[in-house]
């Protein structure tokens, strides 16, 4: 047996489907966009942390040079502590 739907119904059911779609796809963006802001929010993790280690690695460096790198930190600091 076939019913028949009132045409008001027909016409809100396919109103929220295109509702639902439209959100489907808004929320799919949304996804996209919160990935490629971890992807770049990783790279610039890894660049910061890569320029870190490669700052801390003393180069051939004597103990000398070393407290004469420390001194010039902190006198940028603001204080020198006593030795």
């Amino acid at each position: 047996m076939l019913t028949l739907f009132p045409c008001y119904l027909v016409q809100a059911i396919n109103e929220l489907n295109d509702m639902i779609e439209y959100y489907e796809k808004l929320l799919l963006d949304r996804e996209k966009e919160a990935l490629t802001w971890k992807d770049k929010s990783s790279s610039l993790e890894s660049d910061l942390r890569s320029s870190h280690d490669t700052r801390q690695k003393p180069r051939g460096s004597t103990r000398q040079s070393l407290l004469r790198t420390h001194e010039v930190q902190w006198r940028v600091a603001g204080s020198i502590p006593e030795v």
